[in-house]
């Protein structure tokens, strides 16, 4: 062992391959579906070329200028070339784990999307004649989980558009908040003072968990007229939900 460490701090190369070894060993761990080991993964190779660069500073402050700096360009190479290969990765990564430690709240009331529901209830088929006396808001899952469609009942409204926020109840993030209020848009308007049924053309996506995971969100309908920037919130209901899985 105490010939290893002095190879470490006296051979240059040998730090650079005690880090390239801990990139390759990162490479085959990444896979366990677990975060610390994600984080380990990918911690400890980028750590250990930070060292590499540092123990390459330490040799020009010696004055060992060849070396020193062959250390740290190659320390920095590594690093750029490991960080791209990284991110490429972490494109097509398959968790997010963001709901493995969310709790669902039992004090509240909490729906179950229609439709096939997967894994954490028995399958329900959407109600097609269900004509309510008041506005009311349906959520339906699509083809996997973390895609759903809606349908909302409403009465008489004013032309204009309907789309969601959706909030996880716990900690109250805004989930897919960036594409979210666009896809789930819906166009409204009748001016007769019945109950009519609107509903998505398209699945829309909660990408926020992974699938067998599911967790409590709070689904807002909005309404904007036309040519107005006023938002109404019309409903809201809580539902026991999914996210969408790479």
């Amino acid at each position: 062992m105490n010939k290893l460490w002095r190879a470490y701090k006296e051979k240059w190369f040998v730090p650079i391959i005690f880090a390239c070894i801990c990139g390759i060993i990162g490479l085959i761990t990444i896979s366990i579906q677990n975060e610390i080991v994600l984080y380990l993964s990918l911690g400890i190779p980028f750590l250990a070329l930070l060292v590499s660069g540092f123990l390459g500073l330490l040799r020009i402050i010696k004055k060992n200028y060849k070396t020193g700096i062959l250390q740290i360009v190659l320390s920095g190479i590594i690093g750029v070339i490991g960080l791209f290969l990284v991110s490429l990765y972490l494109m097509f990564y398959p968790y997010d784990y963001y709901a493995d430690s969310l709790k669902i709240p039992n004090n509240i009331d909490i729906y179950i999307p229609k439709a096939e529901t997967f894994e954490y209830s028995n399958k329900t088929n959407p109600e097609t004649n269900h004509i309510p006396k008041d506005k009311d808001f349906e959520l339906y899952n699509s083809f996997q989980p973390g895609l759903y469609t809606y349908d909302i009942w409403l009465s008489k409204i004013d032309s204009g558009k309907l789309y969601l926020k959706v909030y996880e109840i716990t900690k109250n993030d805004r989930l897919s908040q960036n594409i979210l209020s666009k896809k789930s848009e819906i166009v409204v308007g009748h001016p007769i003072d019945t109950i009519i049924k609107y509903g998505t053309k398209d699945h829309f996506t909660i990408y926020e968990g992974d699938w067998g995971k599911p967790y409590a969100a709070r689904f807002e309908i909005w309404y904007k007229r036309n040519n107005s920037d006023q938002e109404i919130k019309l409903l809201e209901k809580n539902y026991k939900i999914e996210g969408w899985q790479r």
